[in-house]
């Protein structure tokens, strides 16, 4: 791999990694706002896991009834 090659492959992933944390940021605002019964912890959880694609749930228990 020349390093300029090397230096696009670094270039995207940066850009890939910012996104991420935009998407997670405004996940957690919008869930924040949304949802009043979570608090940030929670709000952090949700976004990256749904994000992630796991779909896990810490406040599961709300929608069940």
């Amino acid at each position: 791999m020349t390093e300029a090659e090397a230096s696009r492959v670094i270039k995207a992933a940066a850009v890939l990694t910012i996104l991420w944390i935009v998407a997670i940021i405004l996940g957690v605002m919008v869930l924040l706002h949304v949802a009043p019964e979570y608090n940030l912890t929670n709000a952090i959880f949700e976004a990256t896991s749904a994000l992630g694609g796991v779909g896990l749930s810490v406040q599961s228990r709300y929608y069940q009834k």
